[in-house]
């Protein structure tokens, strides 16, 4: 029930309910697909020509520097996108930057450790088919967009700059925006579920890479969770962060270690690396699950404390144009979207913005299957060494 009484602007906290829907989502999706177009036939261009000029100096550096460019554009468009629909990506629609998460988020690094350390070795048997096919696809390529730099004289200057930079803080940060700030809540107009699912699927293709397929889709689903769960953006972008440091940060180590050894003794030790991995990542992977699936549990039985906890005055408020009053709802209440109507406006602080309505969807749905339909022409495309 909504509790109406006249209330002053200063009490609480100015907050945003309304959410994407399902037309914003499909636009996000479409954007996806033509930038990804795009940065692929320019890194194909540029990348090239400086290979076959320089014989690979600086296209290390070159690709790197483009990643970020990519990483951008489509942090900018999220941010652009949400200003003009008046939604807010951290803090609206549902979702809020809580405080008191510490170990929310130190348990997101456990679990960082447990994907890429277990889950990812899923991607050894299709790395074996992929090889196989690249047996008789010379340019077929097994990389995703994010291993694909190719390495130079000057990488040793610039590994660290990619590990950090490239490789982690942009693309966390911009991807997170646009999958779950955008897609996901978009989507979650079919139900929470679908959400997660499709806009895992999305974030998985986007990656445009068949050996690391499995376990971005995996990825996808457990931050989509978590972000629905937390209902914290800022849980997604930090377990997206170290997924990719630690991968960058494994392969670089390893890399670095083993060389510096006998080769006699190189398999040896490597294998002992990957094992050790692997326990540690089993563990990491007990942990944070038994804390995240207990979480669930309790969040389930009581989710009006677990939503309000330690954000209580976190409110936002709307005014009937007809009567004049205005009324308050807790962050975490969604606000009717059949309300929607001229007479019922949201206050955030002295201005007035429209209850955003949901999106048709049949119409969203099949807009979303052509697209679909696009981007894994485009998977295979790239499957073929064309893209």
């Amino acid at each position: 029930m909504q509790n109406e009484m006249q209330v002053n602007k200063n009490i609480a906290k100015p907050y945003n309910p309304n959410n994407f829907n399902a037309i914003d989502a499909v636009i996000a999706f479409g954007f996806m697909i033509l930038i990804l177009f795009v940065y692929k036939l320019t890194y194909n261009v540029l990348v090239g020509f400086i290979v076959n000029v320089t014989g690979n100096n600086g296209a290390f550096f070159v690709g790197s520097i483009m990643q970020i460019f990519f990483c951008v554009v489509i942090g900018a468009f999220a941010l652009i996108y949400s200003k003009i629909v008046k939604v807010n990506l951290i803090n609206g629609g549902g979702f809020l930057k809580q405080k008191k998460m510490s170990t929310d988020y130190l348990m997101v690094v456990l679990l960082a450790c447990g994907l890429i350390f277990v889950v990812s070795y899923v991607n050894s048997m299709l790395d074996f088919y992929a090889q196989g096919v690249a047996d008789y696809l010379p340019s077929f390529d097994t990389f995703s967009l994010g291993e694909e730099i190719i390495l130079d004289e000057t990488a040793s200057d610039y590994g660290l700059f990619y590990l950090l930079v490239a490789c982690t803080i942009f693309p966390a940060v911009s991807e997170e925006l646009v999958f779950r700030g955008i897609i996901m809540r978009g989507m979650s107009q079919y139900g929470k579920t679908a959400a997660i699912i499709i806009s895992a699927l999305i974030f998985s293709i986007s990656h445009m890479s068949f050996s690391s397929m499995i376990y971005q889709f995996l990825v996808g689903l457990s931050i989509g969770f978590l972000v629905f769960e937390t209902k914290n953006i800022n849980i997604g972008i930090v377990l997206h962060f170290f997924n990719n440091f630690i991968v960058g940060f494994s392969a670089l180590f390893k890399t670095v270690f083993i060389n510096m050894l006998t080769f006699s003794v190189q398999d040896y030790y490597e294998n002992l690396i990957s094992l050790i991995e692997i326990i540690w990542g089993a563990i990491c992977l007990t942990i944070a699950l038994a804390y995240f699936v207990r979480r669930y549990r309790q969040s389930v039985k009581n989710e009006i404390l677990e939503k309000s906890n330690n954000n209580d005055g976190v409110v936002y408020r709307f005014i009937d144009k007809t009567s004049g009053v205005i009324s308050t709802q807790p962050w975490y209440e969604t606000p009717d979207y059949s309300a929607g109507t001229e007479n019922t406006k949201i206050l955030i602080g002295d201005k007035e913005i429209s209850i955003r309505k949901k999106s048709h969807k049949v119409l969203c749905a099949v807009i979303a299957a052509l697209l679909f339909v696009v981007a894994m022409g485009m998977f295979v495309l790239r499957f073929l060494g064309v893209l």
